[in-house]
């Protein structure tokens, strides 16, 4: 199963913002920058995640964007269950399949995308990041936020 750009970007995002220093705030053209993202497609991804609680937006002149949750409260599953914006793996309308109704693909491929998504819920942003030193510093950042455990 592939991810589509949105959720991709959400993960990216995150991961960005929990290697940023505490209390530093982010801009967006920094994480575009960081992962060679298009601008329009990252304001869209951080409004997403701050209307769902992952990151605060603060306004203003010193504004920015900061990640509202410790890394190890912030479940992948659960990110991508609610940035994917659709799961069905097999499409039976486009073009439409004479089996639709008869046919048991759908169902196998919906148990699968479940339990693909179930494995993902047993992990948590902090997971993600293996290496933090060396990804900050991929990313340009100059230091690594530190979370208690």
């Amino acid at each position: 199963m592939q991810l589509s750009k949105y959720t991709d970007y959400s993960l990216r995002a995150l991961m960005y913002l929990a290697l940023t220093p505490d209390k530093r705030r982010s801009q967006i053209r920094q994480i575009c920058e960081a992962y060679g993202a298009s601008h329009n497609h990252m304001v869209k991804v951080v409004g997403n995640l701050a209307r769902l609680g992952y990151v605060q937006t603060i306004r203003g002149k010193s504004g920015g964007i900061v990640l509202a949750r410790n890394p190890l409260d912030i479940s992948v599953g659960k990110v991508v269950r609610e940035s994917e914006y659709t799961f069905r793996a097999v499409d039976c309308e486009q073009p439409v399949c004479p089996l639709s109704g008869y046919c048991s693909l759908p169902g196998m491929f919906q148990m699968a995308v479940e339990a693909y998504l179930k494995v993902l819920e047993n992990y948590s942003l902090q997971d993600l990041l293996q290496n933090p030193g060396a990804m900050a510093q991929t990313l340009g950042l100059s230091a690594v936020a530190r979370f208690p455990d």
